[in-house]
């Protein structure tokens, strides 16, 4: 590549230059023990943390749970940290949020710290004891050359019942309307 420079000299007199650049190369690749990871992560440090947020201390049929993962990780852009995943679980709903991703430079050393948080909200639809999985977040540690596991703990509850909501499937009559219905009454 060339560049074409001004500049006065002697003002106001302008000359010219063309400067030649040196050419600039980089071979970008994952590492072999690393070839496995879908996605890939790379980072100097990662954590990952968790909180469970209740509606109320002693569950039951209709309150909600939410699960909120924040994933943090050194010298990697927001953007690239993995999404989690939140399984269904048979009797909960579930209501994923937009993640929030955010990235910090440290002003002093120009250090990038990444921030990635997901969470989701579990309607309790049924009385239970429930598990929210655990969650491993498998990462490639480019201070130590080597793969890690970032994990965090299942989540347990016990669902009771709630005399206020009636259970879905019951045999309480249920009024249905379908165009056909209506043009029969």
């Amino acid at each position: 590549q060339k560049v074409k420079v001004k500049y006065a000299e002697e003002p106001p007199a302008v000359r010219e230059e063309l400067l030649s650049l040196p050419r600039v190369s980089f071979d970008a690749f994952i590492p072999d023990a690393a070839a496995d990871l879908d996605p890939y992560v790379a980072a100097s440090r990662l954590r990952i943390e968790q909180s469970v947020q209740r509606s109320s201390e002693q569950l039951k049929v209709g309150d909600s749970i939410t699960r909120i993962v924040t994933i943090q990780a050194d010298e990697t852009p927001a953007m690239l940290l993995p999404p989690v995943t939140f399984p269904a679980v048979d009797g909960l709903a579930i209501y994923p949020a937009q993640p929030a991703l955010q990235d910090k430079t440290e002003g002093r050393t120009d250090a990038l710290t990444a921030t990635r948080t997901d969470s989701a909200t579990y309607i309790l639809q049924r009385p239970g004891d429930y598990v929210l999985p655990a969650i491993d977040v498998r990462w490639w540690n480019a201070g130590g050359g080597r793969v890690e596991t970032a994990h965090l703990d299942a989540v347990t509850m016990q669902v009771a019942a709630n005399p206020a909501v009636q259970p879905s499937g019951s045999s309480a009559s249920k009024v249905r309307f379908s165009w056909a219905g209506v043009v029969d009454l």
